[in-house]
């Protein structure tokens, strides 16, 4: 009788250890979503870096883009931690866009190893086909970040859109950054080849926040003509 009591004990404890190791365990659709959460941080860890000015004006901020894009240009994440907050966060979208079905907060902590993540991620989904954006790091970057160079634009404007886009980016921003104080830059291509009557026009929008008496990058927003 103890024998098959010890038996019994034996086995559920067994069965728990197995449970909770498939519970811990990874799938392969938790693999597959991007490396960034649809909400911005809830810690506290205040992680200070060179902020822009206090009280920016538009010349102050267009400095801060352009050193931004900068960086871009020569493929490099990490320096845009100069200008972000890990209390912030920092939200990148494919295209202009509110729903929290498209992008996410990028984890500030993994940019040092951003470009050389192979993994494939789940961005969001395609304009008119629907069809999942999985993409690995570099390669969004190069589709939805920096995909032409912005840094050359022949529009560039401050707190309002200049872009062909159907919603108003003052009207997006207001809806991802409720009561929040923001401000920001448009890079704009109102196209490049003549036969598609502008429908090729791409355009780059940084926004930032005032948080804690600074201003700082928050988001990154793509542009582009869609169905």
């Amino acid at each position: 009788m103890k024998s098959k009591i010890k038996y019994f004990i034996i086995a559920a404890v067994t069965i728990a250890i197995v449970v909770i190791v498939i519970r811990l365990t990874p799938s392969p659709s938790r693999q597959s979503i991007v490396p960034f959460s649809t909400k911005p941080p809830s810690n506290n860890n205040v992680f200070q870096r060179t902020s822009t000015d206090q009280n920016p004006s538009e010349d102050n901020l267009l400095t801060t883009g352009k050193a931004i894009l900068t960086g871009f240009q020569q493929k490099e994440v990490v320096p845009i931690l100069d200008f972000a907050h890990y209390d912030l966060g920092l939200l990148v979208k494919p295209y202009y866009t509110s729903s929290d079905q498209q992008g996410g907060y990028i984890d500030l902590a993994i940019t040092d190893t951003f470009s050389t993540d192979t993994q494939k991620y789940k961005w969001g989904s395609f304009q008119g086909s629907g069809q999942p954006i999985t993409l690995t790091n570099s390669e969004y970057f190069s589709q939805f970040i920096y995909n032409v160079d912005f840094l050359k634009a022949p529009q560039i404007s401050f707190n309002k859109t200049a872009s062909k886009s159907a919603v108003k980016l003052e009207n997006i921003i207001k809806e991802l950054f409720k009561d929040k104080e923001t401000a920001f830059i448009e890079y704009y291509y109102p196209g490049f080849d003549p036969k598609y009557e502008g429908m090729d026009w791409q355009a780059l929008c940084l926004v930032f926040q005032k948080y804690d008496g600074q201003w700082w990058l928050v988001a990154i927003l793509h542009g582009q003509w869609g169905p």
